[in-house]
This record gives structure tokens, sequence and C-alpha cells, in this order.
């Protein structure tokens, strides 16, 4: 406990509290003193003739008479913690340097035993303490602003639960995120799931709410987008491929557990959160569509015509000078297909898609294809996209196959002439 010195009335609610009562312990708690200094002035007291069971004495009586137990003076020497004050930088620098840094406890060592210190560890921790030893020093921060229409960051969040209708079950809800890095307009739609046909449509989504795009897209690394992380090469989804493929632009993903690389698109993760939260509040029976309407209207009525911390414009200021450089969107919008790995059985060579099942030569038996769909055409690819067969679906048929794909026999079986 650090020193305070005893003055007038500290001493007197000291003994007001003695006479109501209250134990040693419980005095030293509530005035912030070592129960020893309480004890010590109340013995002091005692010998001055004023007791316990004696009759309360009046304040300025009282004044005159602990006059005598108190110090004339501060005759306190120099806090031993201020021995440490020469060294102050040394161990900052050695407790937060980036190269192999030691820890608070180590440095004090290391400086106790390099100048020949008398001083206690309890005493540094609280020579730490105040002098901010413990805390690692910030991070200078590098600000990287972008031309216009050059990229967009993307990510996803939990937001949290709503209530479906239909079943009467809460389901949980993520916030497919999006801002272009130059004006800081953000896209935000709820969705049910973070697969790869929910992850492409809401992209397709937000370049018609932009109204173009951008010649970059900066993607987290999640499944639906990259398949395979990689610095040089990423594996990225066909889906998304394509879609990039189809409007001109190009992907850019984000490096693993790095943050820093998306950080616009970071900042705005939690404002979907709690901007999810308000609007269950003010429309508690919206459903998912409803809410996805109110949140494009806040992105632009709200947060769009509101000053932004970084930049100090509006991001709907920034994005009528960054529209006039994003890409033209085509005339007709692009369907999302959906891209599967599927094997082919090596007994009776077919493949399982959507719970139908698919022929293909005997040559692809055990062997693994692509399948592409878009209803109700399934197109089927080999690893180099060569197209092998296309198969038009429909609701009522499990099997599709092509004769020419089995022996003679076969076909008999199969036609139910066996």
């Amino acid at each position: 406990m650090g020193y305070r010195r005893m003055n007038n009335r500290d001493l007197w609610e000291i003994y007001r509290r003695w006479q109501a009562g209250q134990t040693i312990s419980h005095i030293a708690n509530v005035e912030g003193r070592d129960r020893k200094t309480v004890r010590e002035y109340l013995e002091g007291l005692e010998s001055l003739g004023l007791k316990l069971d004696g009759i309360a004495v009046e304040q300025q009586h009282f004044y005159r008479l602990a006059k005598k137990l108190l110090p004339v003076q501060n005759n306190r020497g120099k806090p031993v913690r201020e021995h440490l004050l020469p060294y102050r930088d040394e161990l900052r620098e050695m407790i937060n340097r980036r190269k192999e840094p030691l820890k608070p406890k180590t440095a004090f060592l290391v400086v106790k035993k390099k100048y020949g210190l008398d001083v206690s560890y309890e005493t540094f921790k609280r020579f730490a303490r105040a002098e901010g030893l413990s805390r690692p020093e910030k991070k200078t921060m590098i600000r990287i602003e972008l031309p216009p229409g050059l990229e967009t960051q993307l990510d996803y969040g939990k937001v949290g639960m709503l209530l479906d209708p239909v079943t009467g079950k809460n389901f949980v809800v993520h916030a497919f995120c999006a801002v272009l890095s130059f004006s800081r307009l953000p896209y935000i739609q709820f969705v049910r799931t973070q697969d790869q046909v929910s992850f492409v449509t809401s992209v397709v989504d937000m370049a018609e709410y932009y109204g173009g795009l951008t010649e970059f897209i900066s993607p987290d690394n999640l499944k639906s987008a990259v398949i395979k992380p990689d610095l040089w090469d990423p594996q990225l989804n066909r889906a998304f491929a394509e879609m990039a493929d189809y409007y001109g632009v190009f992907i850019d993903p984000c490096r693993v557990r790095r943050p820093t690389d998306k950080g616009k698109v970071e900042r705005i993760v939690p404002v979907a959160r709690e901007m999810f939260r308000m609007l269950k509040e003010l429309h508690p029976s919206c459903a998912l569509v409803e809410l996805n309407r109110h949140a494009l209207k806040w992105c632009r009525e709200d947060y769009g015509n509101r000053e932004h911390g970084t930049t100090g414009i509006p991001p709907m200021q920034a994005f009528e000078q960054e529209k006039l450089k994003l890409k033209a969107l085509p005339e007709e919008r692009f369907v999302v297909p959906e891209w599967k790995r599927c094997s082919v059985h090596s007994g009776d060579q077919f493949l399982t898609f959507h719970k139908k099942r698919f022929s293909l030569p005997a040559r692809w038996r055990g062997r693994k294809v692509w399948a592409r769909y878009v209803a109700p055409v399934l197109d089927l690819y080999d690893d180099d996209e060569q197209l092998i067969r296309q198969y038009v679906t429909n609701r009522s048929e499990r099997r599709y196959w092509k004769p020419e794909d089995f022996p003679a026999e076969v076909r008999e079986m199969m036609n139910g002439g066996y």
C-alpha cells in the first residue's frame, strides 16, 4: 500500500468509527489504511486519555490532543522506486523490442544484477505500472489510400439469430459485407448461409447495388471464395472465378490470418452486427428480405451521408466520384452456377448429383469429374475443363444414362428386358 500522510481529519474519522464500535479491520478497509497503522494511532489516542467507553470529545479539542500524535512533517526518504528511473528507457527497450523481447520480471532481474540495485520486485511492479512498461507500445499503422474504382473488400460476420416464420425456429444470420476502398461506401446483406451459390449471388447483388465493379475484389479466404489459399497461386472457387471472368474483374484474395489486408471491411462487420440488432428492435416482425431492404437504405442514407472518421468525407459524396471509374455491368445478370467435385462409381459408372444419378463412359470408372449445374442443365467436365457430357434434367426422373456407355447385355437389363 502506498504511503499517505495522516492528518487531523483522517485521524478524526478513525476516532469516530472507533467510538461507533467498528472493528480495526473494517476501519482500515474503508479508510484505505493498514491495520497496523490504525492500531498504532488508536493506542496513541488511548494513551492521551481517549477511551473507547469514554465520552466523545469535541472535534476542536480532539485536534489539539491529536496534534501530539501526528508527524510534524513528512521526513520520509526518497521512494525506492525512483532509483529505477535512470533505467526506465533500457527496461522499456528490453520489454518491447521486436526480436527476443524479455518479460518485465526478467528485464528487472537483468537491470538489478547489472547495476547492483537494492530494489524489490514488488517495488518494480509498482514502478512498471506507473510508467506503463508492461504495456506494449502501439504499432504505427500506415493508412493506405487507393484511387477510385480499384478495390472492393469482402468479408462475412455472424450477426445474430432470427425467427423463421415457416418452421417457428431460430436460424443463424450472417452479414455479407463489402466496402469500396476509396469511397468507403458499404454494402451489407443478411444471409442464412455462406455456401458458394449464396456467396457469388451476394457479389452479383453487390455489383448491381453499386452499378459497377472495381478492378480488383479482395475477399477473405472462406471456402466459398478460395478453395486452397496460396500467396502466389490461390485456387479459387470455380463459380467465383467464372463470375470474375464474366464481369472482367480480378480476384485478389487476402493473406491467411492477415486482417489488416482488408482493414476497411473488417471495421464494417461489428457495425453490421449492431445495425442488425437495431433493425430487429425497430422491425421485430420483418423477414430477412425486408431487413435487407432496410439495411441497404441505412448504408446509403445513414452511414453514407455521415462524415467518415478517416477520410473526413461522407461516403456517398466520395462515391459520386468513384462510380464514374467502376466497370460497367453487362446487360444480362450473371447466372450463378453450382460447381461440385463428383466421384464416378467404379461398379456401375454412375455419379450422384442432387440425389440424381448420371452415367459416363466406362473409362471414367473410379475417377473424379467436375459437375456444373445451372437448372435444368448439368455439364460434366474433366480436370482440364473439357466438356465430357451434358444432361438436361427434370423433376420427375432420378436416373439419366446413355445407351452407348454400356455393353448390349447391360442395356437390355437397364431397359427391363433381361
